[in-house]
C-alpha cells in the first residue's frame, strides 16, 4: 500500500469514527442511560450503541434541533406517563450543558419501563 493510500484510508476511518458529534453530552445523563439491564450508549436510537433507526425520543430530540429545553424535557417521549426529564433525572427542567449531570437513577426516555435502571 503506497503512503497516498494510507493517507486515504486513514482519513475515511476517522470521518466514519468521528462522523457524529457526541449526542448524549447534549442531554442530562446521556452517558448513564440503560435499557433493558445494559447500558445504551445510543439513547436515540433502537440500536443499542446508536446507528439504525431513531426511537420516539430520538425522533423528539431531532425535531426540537438537538436541543434539551423545557419542550424537550416536560415532553413524555415513549409515552409511560413520565417526562424525559424525569426519565433522565432532570424533573425540573433545570439542567443545562455544562453543568455536572443529576444524580439519581434513571430510565430510557425513548422506551416504555416499568422501573428505574441502574446508573
Amino acid at each position: 500500500m503506497t503512503a497516498l493510500q494510507l493517507s486515504l484510508v486513514c482519513c475515511l476511518l476517522l470521518g466514519v469514527a468521528y462522523g457524529y458529534p457526541d449526542y448524549s453530552s447534549l442531554i442530562p445523563n446521556g452517558n448513564r442511560v440503560f435499557h433493558l439491564g445494559a447500558l445504551w450508549p445510543g439513547v436515540g436510537h433502537t440500536l443499542r450503541n446508536g446507528g439504525g433507526p431513531l426511537n420516539s425520543f430520538g425522533i423528539d430530540f431531532r425535531n426540537n434541533n438537538y436541543v434539551w429545553n423545557v419542550t424537550l424535557c416536560a415532553k413524555d417521549s415513549d409515552g409511560d406517563r413520565r417526562t424525559n426529564g424525569e426519565e433522565l433525572g432532570d424533573p425540573n427542567c433545570t439542567w443545562s450543558i455544562g453543568q455536572p449531570d443529576p444524580s439519581g437513577t434513571t430510565t430510557h426516555p425513548g422506551f416504555r419501563t416499568t422501573g428505574a435502571s441502574r446508573q
